[in-house]
């Protein structure tokens, strides 16, 4: 109906705003569309999934703020319905837990977990690829694993910009 299609829209805008790094704006949008969904509670659990999931994703975004994103991940969490959707919301939700903490790796074990039900390969590869990344120091027989992962992954739309940072991190590593 109208909410569907208001919210769509501005999701739409705040993922315009985001592409030209205009984070305060495309924060705006999101909450504005957070609202609206809300008001009509029978919406979309998609579109509480999507909106929740940029919201966080601007946190991570804009400076890094993984304390101010991990609540909204939480919150996408309890929207997710496929497997798919659910191992790249715990990849989300792992890279907001810094360095060796105990729980980014067991969220992230949990996205391993879910692969065999996953029929994109370029999904698998991502998080095989942030599972290997994230096992830090990274031992020498993931070294191997993460290099030939770098070079067959490919960028997919739905992933915060920060994991392509890693990637880049990893190319020049290799290079």
């Amino acid at each position: 109906g109208d909410v569907e299609r208001g919210v769509q829209s501005l999701l739409a805008e705040g993922d315009q705003t985001r592409l030209l790094s205009d984070w305060h704006d495309a924060l705006r949008y999101y909450m504005e569309a957070l609202r609206l969904v809300q008001s009509r509670p029978e919406s979309d659990r998609r579109l509480y999934l999507a909106i929740f999931q940029k919201i966080g994703d601007i946190h991570v975004e804009s400076g890094g703020k993984h304390l101010l994103a991990r609540p909204y991940y939480e919150a996408a969490r309890t929207w997710t319905v496929t497997p798919q959707e659910q191992a790249l919301l715990l990849c989300r939700l792992a890279h907001t837990y810094r360095g060796e903490s105990p729980i980014r790796r067991q969220l992230l074990e949990e996205a391993v977990q879910l692969l065999p039900q996953i029929e994109d390969p370029q999904v698998v590869l991502w998080v095989r690829f942030l599972h290997a990344s994230s096992l830090l120091p990274i031992a020498p027989a993931y070294l191997s694993s993460i290099r030939e992962l770098v070079g067959q992954i490919r960028p997919i739309p739905d992933l915060p910009h920060e994991f392509f940072g890693i990637v880049s991190h990893h190319l020049l590593q290799f290079a």
